[in-house]
């Protein structure tokens, strides 16, 4: 994207609206001070089009999550790491078309099979984990929370609704 059509030098526009047989340094020295607020306005136009061309660029993939929170909460040594959870998978039973027993205890130690366990029921802990470095948490409990809740806040922002994770300190 050609980034050049955002540019703007506000005091080659003043010179350039302002007709030739105005332009003294008096006139132009007051139409600079009357631009100041539109200057700020567009730099902090520019700083949000800035972030938000930043989200726009990433998405909920695990590379992109994982780079969009080492940008923010780890830039130099990018030790934050974002990894899958593990899954799990159900017990199958036999149709009773397909003729197969039933096994309900293991048969080298008689131990009963769990056809489910606590964790099926509710689909899991979590979908992925973020592993956190502890040393660049803060170490007061305050600071810590809001730490924290800034993870969450970005990880919320770029992670599929559906998805549920666990912050896990290393």
């Amino acid at each position: 994207m050609n980034n050049n059509i955002y540019n703007i030098n506000f005091v080659k526009l003043i010179i350039w609206l302002l007709p030739s047989f105005l332009r003294r340094v008096r006139q132009i020295s007051f139409l600079k001070v009357l631009f100041v607020p539109i200057e700020e306005l567009y730099e902090s136009l520019m700083l949000f089009r800035d972030d938000e061309l930043y989200k726009a660029r990433h998405n909920s993939q695990i590379i992109s999550l994982r780079k969009v929170l080492n940008d923010y909460f780890d830039p130099t040594l990018r030790r934050i790491e974002v990894k899958n959870a593990v899954l799990t998978f159900p017990t199958y039973f036999y149709e009773e078309q397909d003729n197969q027993p039933v096994i309900f205890s293991e048969e080298s130690d008689n131990a009963p099979v769990l056809f489910f366990e606590e964790e099926d029921f509710n689909g899991g802990e979590a979908d992925f984990f973020v592993l956190i470095p502890p040393d660049i948490v803060p170490t007061s409990n305050t600071a810590a929370e809001g730490f924290f809740l800034q993870i969450k806040a970005k990880i919320d922002y770029f992670k599929l609704f559906s998805k549920t994770y666990q912050i896990i300190q290393t």
